[in-house]
């Protein structure tokens, strides 16, 4: 598996003193790198490509920095604006349109082989540029003091004003009589108009509406005497404050104004203590300390914590059914990934730990990565949903039990019968040895569903399957059994061996691509292909030491083999047959590039006649010391039955 190292940056942002003058604008820009584990990654020279992207996400400048070195704690420093750039300059964007973001790559090889850390919005640091071009306004002139126009020169102004007469028609041509007095102002209302105080207070003098407080009438009996009524042993109303000397009722430990702390001396400043804290310990700082007691559940190792609770351990919830149960939203950084999926890590915890995985992942899937060691199942696993990805860890195994009876992966549906609405999509399983324990099955299929077959991988009902790197060996019925109208199916760099019937068996499916296999020393054959087979390529591999035939094909139409080494098999190294009824032969197979070497029987034995099998062709391959002589004039390796039919061409036969 490859290491995925996260670079994490924190930067500071800040403008050079140039940004002010006539020389180019630069940016000051800071980070730290980091590696996956949070540590700075120290003395190393990295690379660095920074980018300004307008709101559509167009680069309006973009320059490269190299030869960084991260010093002793990981930091880096650039002046954004003195890079290599062969573009237009931070001086050249009209800061003024729009919104500007930045957007940093990385290249921890100081190398061009950058890797996108994301962009961020500029929200007013850069902002500058634009402002200092405010100030640099061609106006055919560098006197900041002209810009101010009087009323003959300001352009623009209505012909109504412009004329400077008065075009207020009020019967007269004065500008100057518009202001009206109260005798001239309309529309005033009657009750003002007259100048009479119209007030019902008993009078018509309008000046006497003021009251003061002897002539106010409702005051309080106890105020409207203008007397101190406040039982306090005098008539004075000044001598109601009291000071420390005069307030009585004061405890006799603080009346004397003396420090009545029993601490061993009459200081009252020190009695203030500083508290801190070190690991389990708790100090005051004039020398005691308390030790709090130890939580055996978890503890410190550094910067590290880890708990030495030998059941499950629940994040939100009090009955934790896995070995760690979060209920709620998680956020995992800094782990595997496929184009963002959510993932799920396990982990060698009972023989139910991946099959739980896939059942955590959300509605839309996700990826279950598998981390290193061996995975005893007591059930088979099975996959009935889509978009979902299993990958492996470097060494992980994957084994059924003794007894278990079943698939070791069962892909699809494992319904008897299954319909269209059965269909899954979107599966991968990758990187990971899975061992079918034939020694300690007792039947080739599940006892409690007999139509389900115990394969390394069953597949039934699935379109868009990879199968990568995998080393499938020791299953009860074959390694690599597709059916049901399984589609679009990917296998490569795989091997399959060691298994009670087939390697690999193909039953009616279509779009097969089948690249670097190996299929060897099965109980049966290395391939079988089988049942309405249509449009299956295989490009280079070995099919070798199988007991029964090396290839087995029949029923099958459009089949090419590419690049093939056929060798050692126990029968003959291609067998193509027809099954009862016509048309159940081979259509367009195809054979080109490929090695039949020393097997028991013939290279190749087309057993079907025209009838059932046509258009067949053997181009560029070699035949040699296979058992049984063919009747074939032109190449002795090969077989042809009463009635059947090969092109050949280009053969070399020994």
């Amino acid at each position: 598996m490859k290491k995925i190292n996260i670079i994490l940056l924190v930067f500071l942002i800040s403008f050079s003193s140039e940004l002010f003058s006539q020389t180019p604008p630069l940016v000051n820009y800071q980070a730290v790198v980091r590696d996956t584990d949070g540590m700075p990654i120290k003395n190393q020279s990295i690379a660095l490509e920074v980018q300004i992207l307008d709101a559509n996400s167009n680069v309006v400048f973009s320059e490269i920095h190299g030869d960084l070195n991260t010093g002793n704690t990981g930091l880096v420093n650039i002046q954004i604006g003195n890079g290599q750039n062969s573009g237009d300059g931070l001086d050249d964007i009209d800061w003024g349109v729009g919104e500007y973001y930045l957007k940093i790559a990385f290249d921890p090889d100081n190398g061009t082989n950058f890797t996108d850390l994301g962009s961020q919005q500029l929200i007013s640091v850069p902002y500058a540029l634009y402002s200092e071009n405010t100030g640099n306004i061609d106006d055919a002139d560098a006197d900041p003091t002209n810009e101010l126009q009087d009323w003959s020169n300001l352009p623009g102004i209505p012909a109504g004003f412009a004329d400077g007469v008065d075009d207020v028609d009020d019967a007269d041509n004065d500008p100057t009589n518009e202001l009206q007095d109260w005798t001239t102002l309309p529309n005033i209302p009657a009750g003002f108009a007259d100048d009479i105080d119209n007030v019902d207070d008993a009078d018509a003098d309008p000046t006497n509406e003021l009251q003061d407080w002897s002539n106010l009438p409702g005051i309080p009996a106890g105020f409207a005497d203008g007397v101190d009524d406040v039982d306090d042993a005098d008539n004075d109303p000044t001598n109601e404050l009291q000071d420390w000397t005069t307030l009585p009722n004061i405890p006799a430990g603080f009346a004397d104004d003396i420090d009545n702390v029993d601490d061993a001396d009459n200081d009252p400043s020190n009695e203030l203590q500083t508290l801190s804290f070190n690991n389990d310990t708790l100090i005051i700082s004039d020398g005691n300390s308390v030790k709090l007691p130890n939580d055996d559940d978890w503890r410190k190792n550094g910067d590290h914590i880890y708990s030495h609770n030998s059941g499950n351990v629940g994040i939100n919830t009090q009955n934790p059914n896995h070995l760690l149960d979060v209920n709620g939203n998680t956020n995992l950084e800094g782990l595997p990934h496929k184009n963002s999926v959510p993932i799920v890590i396990v982990v060698p915890n009972g023989p139910h730990s991946i099959q739980q995985g896939i059942e955590a992942l959300p509605s839309e899937g996700g990826t279950v990565f598998i981390k290193s060691g061996t995975y005893l199942l007591s059930e088979g696993i099975h996959i009935n949903r889509s978009n979902v990805t299993i990958e492996g860890e470097q060494g992980v195994e994957v084994r059924l039990a003794d007894g278990v009876n079943q698939p070791v992966f069962l892909v699809g549906t494992d319904v008897e019968a299954p319909g269209a609405n059965d269909t899954i999509y979107n599966i991968t399983i990758r990187d990971m040895e899975i061992d079918g324990n034939k020694a300690g099955q007792a039947s080739e299929t599940d006892p409690n569903k007999p139509w389900i077959r115990n394969n390394g991988i069953d597949v039934r009902m699935v379109q868009n399957l990879w199968i990568e790197n995998v080393n499938v060996h020791d299953a009860r019925s074959g390694g690599l059994v597709a059916s049901w109208y399984s589609k679009n199916l990917y296998v490569s760099n795989s091997y399959f061996h060691r298994h009670r019937f087939d390697g690999v068996a193909l039953y009616t499916s279509e779009d097969i691509q089948l690249s670097n296999i190996n299929c060897s020393d099965n109980e049966a054959a290395g391939l079988s292909l089988d049942n309405g087979l249509i449009d299956v390529t295989f490009n280079g591999g070995i099919i070798k030491n199988n007991q029964s035939v090396g290839i087995f094909i029949r029923d099958s139409k459009d089949v090419s083999f590419f690049n093939l080494m056929v060798k050692g098999n126990g029968e003959h190294g291609c067998f193509a047959s027809h099954a009862t009824g016509a048309n159940t032969g081979v259509t367009r197979l195809f054979f080109q590039g490929c090695s039949f070497l020393n097997n028991n029987g013939y290279g190749l034995w087309m057993a079907s006649s025209v009838l059932h099998s046509v258009k067949n062709t053997v181009i560029g391959c070699m035949f040699s010391e296979n058992n049984a002589i063919g009747s074939e004039p032109s190449c002795t390796g090969i077989e042809i039955s009463p009635g059947g039919m090969l092109f050949l061409s280009g053969n070399v036969c020994q």
